[in-house]
């Protein structure tokens, strides 16, 4: 798992720089094909695939929708935005696995 977070520590910054230049609602789109089709490998038996593209897609959607919120919530409320959005991810960490398991087992 430690090999996911490598990925996308490696290639957040550098989708921070693509985000600048590209549409981040196309980007959207794609980190969710890619997150779903990484659970999908993952869920086959394909760890090591399947945690590269994890850790791609969790690099590309930190990107696109961290640089995204200032667009739609206002200036005097972001801090609370960006703390209710790190619960709602680190909920997803923590539930995802629970639920490999659950249909793995």
């Amino acid at each position: 798992i430690a090999f996911m977070w490598l990925i996308s520590g490696i290639l957040t910054p550098i989708f921070g720089i693509m985000i600048d230049y590209e549409d981040k609602d196309q980007l959207s789109v794609y980190f969710q094909i890619y997150l779903l089709v990484a659970h999908i490998l993952v869920l086959l038996n394909q760890p090591f695939v399947g945690l590269f593209l994890l850790g791609f897609s969790l690099a590309l959607s930190f990107a696109a929708i961290y640089t995204g919120i200032i667009y739609v919530i206002p200036v005097n409320a972001l801090g609370k935005a960006y703390g209710i959005l790190i619960s709602m991810y680190n909920i997803g960490f923590t539930i995802s696995p629970l639920v490999v398991g659950i249909l793995r087992a």
